[in-house]
């Protein structure tokens, strides 16, 4: 039924949290956080709330990236009462250049890849920041599965716009009933994905609510095998 498989990135194939608490570590004992009272568990737990509050934001285009990207630094020190002249200089910049070279991957990824790549042509649809999803999939080995990479800054829409997809379809040369789009966030995949006319399997393992309607459900990624 399906000829094309389009794909989320982060926290769909790319394990954003396990590579983002690595970094957010790393970040935490290079500028001593502990010297504010501030564990590395602490500050990766209100880190990433902050996080994910602000990405929510975003992709209502509440927000612009530039707010983003510092704001979540910003906020995560005021939260922990760090005066604003001892937060570390520049330290989202830090951030986005250690993020990319962590590799670790949803599990099953690889394998799923595997059984995929020679059956489909496949493409990544990202909200990411542009100059770090070319370096999370190239060094995590992904970049060989994929036909496209679709970055919303390049394309000047972010999911859940129809028109990113539309965009990934033209690449393609293909019709939204040939397509199914995979992905983690009801609000940017799977909406996106009915904006665009197109199927979608909500990948869901920790169970949330699918406020949208995903054409599919899956807990695990090689559960897709049994749809494709």
């Amino acid at each position: 039924m399906y000829k094309y498989l389009f794909f989320d990135l982060d926290h769909t194939l790319w394990d954003f949290e396990r590579n983002a608490a690595a970094s957010l570590k790393d970040l935490h004992s290079k500028h001593d956080l502990n010297r504010h009272q501030i564990t590395d568990t602490d500050f990766v737990s209100k880190y990433t709330e902050i996080n994910h509050a602000l990405w929510r934001l975003y992709h209502k285009g509440e927000i612009d990236k530039e707010f983003l990207r510092t704001q979540r630094f910003i906020k995560t020190f005021e939260y922990f009462s760090v005066p604003a002249d001892q937060i570390p200089l520049n330290l989202w910049d830090e951030y986005l250049e250690l993020l990319p070279f962590r590799t670790h991957l949803m599990a099953g990824c690889i394998e799923l890849m595997e059984y995929l790549n020679p059956k489909y042509k496949m493409t990544i649809i990202t909200n990411g920041f542009k100059e770090v999803q070319h370096k999370k999939m190239q060094n995590s080995k992904l970049l060989t599965y994929f036909d496209h990479l679709v970055i919303s800054e390049d394309v000047g829409h972010q999911k859940p716009a129809k028109e990113i997809f539309e965009y990934a379809m033209q690449l393609n040369h293909c019709k939204p009933s040939e397509v199914l789009m995979i992905g983690d966030n009801v609000e940017a995949d799977i909406q996106g994905a009915n904006n665009a006319g197109i199927d979608s399997v909500f990948y869901n393992p920790s169970n949330l609510p699918d406020s949208v309607g995903a054409t599919f459900e899956i807990k695990s990624l090689l559960e897709l095998k049994r749809l494709v």
